[in-house]
């Protein structure tokens, strides 16, 4: 495959600028575009690191990056600011109903769909990731049609959930891990109520047509509805884990039944396999 979705790019984008970091100094210089999966990466990174300086080549993109970072509300309705997830389980409620008051303004089509996918991810960031920092940041772009979403924390990660918990830990491959996660497999002891994540990836990447990257420690793995591709790595590294996702938005979409949908899980075995 010679051209990667956009995701995978925003996700490769932020890894470039992490592993060149030096001298405190983060150069986001070869930046020309930020999509949401790229600044969520870097957040935590900027968070825990603190550099000095942060170069930029566009003034565009240093706008951007001001206004999303500092939660500037009051500039644009088209993006959520990124949102921290603290520690506190008290907030969670707080925080989502923040994030459902931006998404419920974009779409009325997507916006149960997607409140119940927020829900998921960001519960998960709770029940599972262990993390010490954890951020949302969502883009609707309306001339392009359509809104990407990302969710990072600097957690435990995926695999080493699964292998904490003493399952597979005989596999080699983070990658792998992700999928058991995605086909239901939980770090926690009951068995049979793991369906978050891969129900929530079936109603992005199949009921609402969309795509969805998840990258957790080495391994990641992107989802797309178009020509049934999961797209897999070991390459990279993220501490913790990031989902991004992106959902088109049509006028005349489907209204779907969110219950209905919610113990369905993707099927993976639909999807042809191809190592990048």
């Amino acid at each position: 495959m010679n051209i990667l979705p956009e995701l995978i790019n925003s996700y490769k984008q932020a890894l470039y600028c992490i592993d060149n970091y030096k001298n405190d100094t983060l150069d986001l210089s070869s930046v020309r575009f930020f999509y949401p999966t790229t600044l969520t990466i870097l957040s935590p990174f900027i968070k825990s690191n603190k550099p000095k300086e942060i170069r930029f080549n566009n003034r565009d993109v240093l706008q951007y990056f001001n206004i999303v970072m500092h939660d500037n509300v009051n500039v644009s309705k088209t993006f959520i600011p990124c949102i921290e997830l603290t520690k506190i389980s008290a907030n969670y409620d707080k925080e989502v109903c923040r994030i459902y008051d931006y998404i419920q303004e974009w779409s009325e089509n997507i916006y149960k769909p997607l409140a119940f996918v927020m829900d998921e991810l960001v519960g998960n960031v709770y029940q599972h990731a262990k993390h010490n920092n954890a951020y949302v940041l969502a883009q609707y772009y309306p001339n392009r049609r359509f809104v990407e979403v990302a969710i990072i924390d600097d957690g435990i990660g995926i695999p080493n959930s699964l292998r904490n918990a003493h399952k597979f830990v005989n596999t080699i491959n983070d990658s792998d891990l992700i999928i058991k996660a995605i086909e239901g497999y939980s770090s926690k002891p009951e068995e049979g109520r793991a369906f978050g994540l891969g129900s929530s990836l079936r109603i992005v990447v199949e009921r609402l047509n969309g795509e969805a990257l998840v990258a957790s420690i080495k391994g990641m793995i992107y989802l797309n509805n178009y020509n049934r591709e999961m797209l897999i790595s070991d390459t990279g590294y993220i501490k913790g884990t990031l989902i991004g996702i992106r959902i088109p938005i049509h006028d005349n979409a489907d209204v779907i039944n969110v219950p209905a949908e919610a113990d369905k899980r993707i099927d993976l075995n639909r999807y042809s396999k191809l190592y990048i």
